[in-house]
């Protein structure tokens, strides 16, 4: 273990800590699922608080074998209300996928729970768009139609689908899909902007979404997700209360062509030597939380816990 890695592991113990001592065993998939990879990177993926974590995201499941909120929800601010077993293709590839991934990888998790979310996510609606596709956000008709593609969520879908092709897992269509959503994500960049809209045309997504989206593009999209990368973490957004987890999660980047350390190279990344200025920030949003407390608590751990490892 380097200093980076201890001073982010640290950081990730105190927010495993903090969640745990909050916890009162009402949280949704994402929060558990990222409790369990956290605690498997910092504990080893045998500890007790990986099996119980991965057991309460397990009785989670909805009866489609999918994962959503758990909760009610107007997704679009259109008046129509998801019920609460809806199945959400975000939680599926990032809340719970990724984890289940690096789970499996690990020994955790066992295969048929990670082929089932490629088997899901491969069957998700798509919402029509101009050239390659788009993932619909989430199992409702209401949430399927022309104008409602998220950027972030397809781009994630292809990201994760990515990640367990390279582990191993396959699926009709599936190399396809991934295809299509990069010339989709690629169509929707804002060259000028060095940024993806949140959804069809609109409005540049927060930072957050923003890191979900260039973190998903590295490997699919090498020079454009490394710019956006290098974007958000050189610059701040002191006015948006979550913008820290988008220098928490890109800390953990792999290195590549022009994202070496500039001052030692290789093994040191670009993304963790950038990710040093940011330690205070996160410390500051380990203490205090935005809303959700207990979700922003099992990210920041989860964030943190995949830095310790950088160099």
């Amino acid at each position: 273990m380097t200093a980076r890695g201890d001073a982010w592991r640290l950081r990730a113990v105190t927010a495993v800590n903090r969640f745990r001592a909050l916890d009162g065993g009402a949280e949704g998939a994402y929060a558990y699922a990222s409790m369990a990879e956290a605690c498997g990177r910092l504990y080893g993926w045998t500890h007790s608080y990986v099996t119980a974590y991965l057991a309460k995201v397990y009785a989670l499941q909805n009866p489609d074998g999918g994962w959503g909120i758990n909760r009610s929800y107007d997704a679009f601010a259109d008046g129509s209300v998801n019920d609460e077993d809806t199945t959400y293709t975000v939680t599926l590839a990032d809340h719970v996928g990724i984890p289940f991934l690096n789970g499996f990888q690990a020994g955790a998790v066992p295969r048929d729970r990670v082929q089932g979310i490629v088997d899901r996510l491969l069957a998700m609606p798509r919402v029509l768009v101009e050239r390659g596709q788009c993932v619909a956000y989430s199992t409702r008709p209401v949430d399927c139609q022309p104008g409602y593609e998220v950027h972030n969520v397809s781009a994630g879908v292809a990201y994760f689908l990515h990640r367990a092709n390279a582990a191993g897992f396959g699926g009709t269509g599936m190399h396809r899909l991934i295809t299509d959503i990069t010339i989709h994500q690629s169509n929707a960049y804002r060259t000028g902007d060095i940024w993806w809209p949140y959804i069809d045309d609109g409005p540049n997504q927060d930072p957050d979404h923003q890191s979900y989206s260039a973190q998903s593009m590295y490997p699919l999209e090498y020079w454009v997700g490394r710019e956006a990368i290098y974007k958000l973490m050189t610059n701040s957004w002191p006015d948006d209360p979550l913008s820290p987890l988008a220098h928490m999660r890109l800390v953990s980047t792999p290195g590549g062509v022009g994202s070496w350390s500039r001052r030692y190279g290789s093994p040191i990344t670009l993304w963790g030597e950038l990710g040093d200025q940011w330690l205070p920030e996160a410390d500051q949003f380990i203490a205090n939380p935005p809303a959700d407390v207990q979700t922003r608590l099992a990210q920041a751990a989860l964030f943190c816990a995949r830095n310790a490892s950088v160099q």
